[in-house]
């Protein structure tokens, strides 16, 4: 098969799978998103970029007529009110944006229904799980989303009425599961848990041959069986155990060490920050990171991590929650900037040079810190040894000025006579 069938084939697979749920087996282990989430670099990950996405601040604006931007009134019901406070009536804004983005990221998918008033302005958004959501065409070609009811049947929702957001998608309908392209990496990282776990369970030497001169009858089989469990299983582990009747313990077990199992181990935490594109130092793992390289990469969490996921949030809430009429005149953002809440001094720095070079006011400073506005503080300053532009142009293209006529009421001059 071509590379080509084989991606169109994972899509329709993707497809199938936001319906009916989907799993396989890698390395021995059952990997899929249950079991995905065990994993604790995946969980982490998961974690980081969904809590950050949900506690961002969502504004709405609209651009006014002399091409200025205010934010939009807000009323009860009102989208502003949807995206910032509260979802629904059983849940908040926030949980509702931690949880579709946990479905983006691990499913591939997110949807929320939108609930709409008479007049057709959005009401509520409730929240829908990946598998009971399968997107689809139909004839004419519209796109439709089909909705299992938990009580049985089917519900067709318009793809006006229903908020998608996915991720890397082959067709642009229906995202890519991480979990589902990273399988073997998970199936390896699980794999690596479950051996750990067994080991220090079985104490630190399992997986030994008993070596006996003789033959041991069933009942010595069982009684040797049942005092080895109990001399070093568990709490016993490390402790010695005594060998009778000329008896040799041989280990059949490959020493953690000898197996890097330590270095796999820490391998899988960068294996599984590359899928979901997380600086280590994001998920705990400060092995390589610096006090030079993590400022750096808290940036590149930002950019390259928030903000792809910060426009798939925008973009499907100005396409379903405004509408046509309201087309490219209303719209929202995720502030990123308020991931600075907890950096009093980044905060105020950045205001002290807002307010230096004119584009903040005392005002405007202290509507960002949710302070009440004061008298006089709408004035902007700018320093002074700036000009406008204009006025440099129109300095330059001035003409020079004409020299100055003798009157005859000057003293004479002096004339010099050079001679060469």
């Amino acid at each position: 098969m071509s590379l080509i069938g084989w991606i169109r084939n994972l899509a329709r697979r993707n497809a199938v799978q936001t319906a009916r749920g989907w799993g396989g087996r890698q390395a021995g282990e059952w990997v899929d998103t249950e079991t995905a989430l065990t994993v604790s670099a995946v969980w982490a990950c998961v974690r980081v970029i969904a809590e950050t996405i949900g506690a961002l601040p969502w504004h709405v604006y609209e651009k006014a007529e002399s091409n200025g931007r205010v934010t939009r009134n807000q009323r009860d019901g009102d989208v502003a009110w949807l995206l910032q406070t509260q979802a629904n009536p059983e849940m908040s804004a926030l949980t509702m944006r931690e949880a579709l983005a946990m479905h983006a990221l691990t499913w591939g998918n997110g949807y929320a229904e939108i609930e709409r008033t008479t007049d057709g302005r959005p009401r509520w958004m409730w929240l829908l799980t990946p598998d009971r959501v399968t997107p689809t065409r139909t004839a004419a070609g519209g796109v439709v989303y089909q909705v299992r009811d938990p009580q049985g049947g089917e519900t067709v929702v318009p793809a006006a009425d229903m908020f998608h957001v996915h991720g890397l998608s082959f067709d642009g309908l229906v995202g890519y599961s991480p979990i589902d392209i990273a399988r073997r990496s998970l199936g390896l990282s699980i794999a690596l848990e479950k051996f750990g776990s067994k080991f220090f369970q079985n104490g630190a030497h399992p997986g030994a041959v008993l070596e006996h001169p003789g033959q041991l009858s069933e009942q010595a089989h069982k009684n040797l069986r049942e005092s080895i469990q109990s001399q070093i299983g568990g709490d016993n582990a490390l402790k010695p155990f005594i060998l009778e009747e000329g008896m040799k313990w041989q280990a059949m077990t490959i020493p953690p060490d000898a197996a890097q199992f330590l270095e796999s181990r820490r391998f899988q935490i960068s294996e599984v920050c590359r899928w979901f594109r997380v600086p280590p130092h994001m998920v705990a793992d400060l092995e390589r990171s610096t006090f030079s390289n993590i400022e750096h990469q808290a940036l590149e969490f930002v950019t390259h991590t928030l903000m792809p996921w910060c426009r798939r949030f925008e973009t499907e809430a100005d396409i379903k929650l405004f509408g046509a009429v309201n087309r490219g005149r209303v719209y929202t953002r995720l502030q990123l900037a308020g991931l600075l809440r907890g950096d009093l001094k980044s905060r105020y720095d950045a205001y002290a040079v807002g307010r230096q070079w004119g584009w903040l006011s005392a005002n405007d400073v202290r509507d960002l810190e949710d302070m009440n506005p004061v008298a006089g503080g709408d004035e902007y300053l700018a320093p002074m040894n700036m000009a406008p532009a204009d006025m440099l142009r129109e300095m330059s293209e001035a003409p020079e000025p004409a020299p100055p006529v003798d009157d005859g009421n000057d003293a004479p001059t002096a004339r010099v006579r050079v001679v060469r």
